[in-house]
């Protein structure tokens, strides 16, 4: 999908430049970042607008926390967005997450041990 860059309010033009830069980055250092949507004065309509040009790609997840965090990546590799919402389902909180893996879709060792110890308590003792 090829945009016409007049197509592109400012604002949206802005945040892509910024994405694209901090892939790079990502790319080139290894270091992730995030932008955090609402903190943006981003009209409804460039917010409409951003979510469609990134797309969605191909990984999908729901974390079940307090309540429901969605995580997609986009279109672009290594651009995750990441929806998290409260246990009523609003939205609380909206990120762009520039990384390989969104952080909260990695195990935390100490969780992983309790996992283990959990599995052999299951099946080996």
């Amino acid at each position: 999908m090829r945009v016409v860059e007049t197509e592109i309010p400012a604002m949206v033009r802005a945040l892509v430049a910024e994405i694209a830069a901090k892939v790079e980055t990502l790319a080139d250092h290894g270091q992730p970042d995030t932008l955090d949507l609402r903190g943006l004065p981003l009209p409804p309509r460039d917010y409409a607008l951003l979510k469609t040009l990134l797309g969605i790609g191909e990984v999908t997840a729901t974390v079940a926390a307090l309540g429901p965090t969605r995580i997609h990546e986009t279109r672009y590799p290594g651009v995750w967005w990441v929806t998290y919402c409260n246990e009523h389902e609003d939205v609380v909180g909206e990120i762009i997450e520039i990384t390989a893996c969104p952080g909260l879709l990695i195990s935390d060792n100490g969780e992983i041990r309790a996992g283990l110890a959990r599995l052999r308590d299951a099946f080996f003792e």
